[in-house]
């Protein structure tokens, strides 16, 4: 009976050592930057987004099988918006900004990987210049259109900013990972799948 016992124990401290050796390996493997394909972030009837997303997976010392991220998001609008002050006709827009924001990271399988986001470091941007207002009406004085730039980009900002906040909050569990060839890595997040795509240091 002793003897059974000591060899669970021994396939117990087998299997144990293995699970952490593969969390390590892939760990070890993610280091680095990886960006996503244009994604849908907006769909509604009066705007539209896309995003690209990178993962830049760095370690820590203090943490074996995990360390630091920072995600980076290229984000492009555009939109519809009626009732403008000083137009009368219906404007259109088009704008781009990023958010980042950082957190930590911990391979818990072979295959899985969980990200805790620090919702206090997200930043949106959205710079007025990069705001593209256009009319169905050639009378729209131009001089307007330039005013009104700086609000159009804070309406665009603070709707990616509660995009961005209902994505990131909370702990990203990241399954089914796979890197292939040390150049593609893919996963599953919330059961939709990603393809990305390893950047050049």
């Amino acid at each position: 009976m002793k003897r059974l016992f000591g060899m669970f124990a021994a396939v117990s401290l087998l299997l144990a050592v293995a699970g952490c050796s593969s969390a390590y390996n892939l760990a070890q493997k993610l280091l680095g930057a990886w960006s996503s394909v244009p994604e849908r972030l907006i769909d509604t009837d009066a705007s539209s987004a896309t995003i690209i997303e990178t993962y830049a997976f760095s370690p820590l010392d203090s943490v074996k099988d995990g360390g630091l991220i920072q995600l980076t998001s290229l984000i492009s609008v555009t939109g519809a918006v009626q009732g403008t002050p000083g137009i009368s006709t219906p404007v259109s827009l088009t704008a781009s900004g990023y958010a980042t924001v950082s957190g930590k990271w911990t391979a818990t399988s072979s295959e899985a990987v969980e990200i805790t986001l620090d919702m206090s470091t997200l930043v949106v941007n959205v710079d007025p210049e990069a705001v593209l207002i256009s009319t169905i009406s050639d009378d729209v004085d131009n001089a307007v259109t330039e005013q009104l730039r700086p609000q159009f980009a804070k309406s665009v900002r603070n709707q990616l900013l509660k995009a961005a906040t209902e994505r990131y909050s909370g702990v990203m569990k990241l399954n089914d990972v796979r890197i292939i060839d040390d150049t593609t890595l893919k996963f599953k997040l919330n059961k939709n799948p990603y393809t990305l795509t390893r950047q050049p240091e």
